[in-house]
Parts: C-alpha cells; structure tokens; sequence
C-alpha cells in the first residue's frame, strides 16, 4: 500500500499520456522522432526522454505506445532510458543533495548511456538479432492515416468517454499488471 501510495501519480500519467498517444498519429511521431533508427533520430529519442517528464513506471506505458505507433526498437530502448533518469523532479532532488556539478554530469552520463543502449539495440535490429519492429510504417504509407482530431472525434462518438478510458487500460493492460505483479 505505502509503494502504492508513492508511485500512483507516474501510473496515472502513463495512462494519460498513453491514452493521448493513441489518437496521435504514426506519421507525427514518425516525423518528429525520424522514419529511421539512424544516429539522428536516436538524438531526437533521447531528446523526447528527457522533455516527457514521466516516472518510471509511466513511461513503461508511454514508450510501449510509442513502440506500437512505429518507434524502431533502438528508439523506445533510448526514450525507456532518458526518461526517468532525467526527470525535473530527480533533477532537483539532485541538485540539492549533490549540487549543479554533480547534477550535470549524473545527467550527462545518464544521456550517454540512453543513447549508447539506442545505438547497441538499433545494430542488433539491423543485424537481425533482435526483430525489427513490426508497426514501423514509412512516411508515405503514414500519410494516409487520420489526424489527431478526427481520430478522437470518430473514438467520441462511436465510444464515448467511457470506451475511451477502456481502450487506453486495454492498452496498458500488459504493463500494468507487471507494475502491480
């Protein structure tokens, strides 16, 4: 109950972010994070790590939405990595207790190691060793995909609120009951 207690809000988070992430669609994430696991947009994974401020038990649900719609597997391994390591709240924490230098190189090393795991499993995808995620679409055959509004809208209606907070515990189902396991 008291563990419970203290990470309910990053459950909760999780579930909102992974209950947005499913109306976004793929051609957005795909654009903003690249098309391809290449050195750049490994950089642009990290990057989204560290701006999503989510604990470690929401990003389990967060980067699992984001592997759905299309992140190859070096990038969600990159984003699973910076996230909580780089939280804002961590972050002051840190800076109280170790102070700024300290703080800035936990986080530099923190940096560094998300992308030096993004970089080992984006070869181990390129290799074959590892597969290669299967809802990886190209931008063209992205594009033909409903934007934000129309999807939720469509959801809305079809649904109402209540299918969509059961989509979004469908989608975290998995997640969740290793988190509560």
């Amino acid at each position: 109950r008291e563990l419970f207690g203290k990470m309910w809000w990053g459950i909760v988070l999780g579930l909102v972010a992974v209950g947005i992430l499913q109306f976004v669609p793929q051609r957005a994430i795909t654009r903003l994070l690249g098309e391809k696991a290449n050195f750049a947009g490994l950089l642009r994974a990290v990057g989204a790590g560290v701006v999503l401020d989510v604990c470690s038990h929401g990003v389990l649900l967060v980067s699992m939405q984001l592997y759905q719609r299309g992140l190859s597997l070096g990038q969600t391994m990159a984003f699973l990595i910076a996230s909580p390591w780089n939280s804002f709240s961590l972050t002051l924490i840190l800076i109280a207790l170790v102070g700024w230098k300290w703080t800035l190189l936990f986080t530099a090393i923190s940096l560094l190691i998300a992308l030096i795991t993004g970089v080992i499993f984006s070869l181990l995808e390129k290799t074959g060793r590892v597969s290669a995620n299967p809802n990886q679409l190209s931008l063209e055959a992205a594009a033909e995909e409903p934007g934000f509004r129309e999807q939720f809208r469509k959801r809305r209606k079809s649904d109402g609120w209540i299918g969509i907070v059961v989509a979004t515990f469908n989608e975290a189902r998995m997640i969740l009951k290793w988190i509560f396991f």
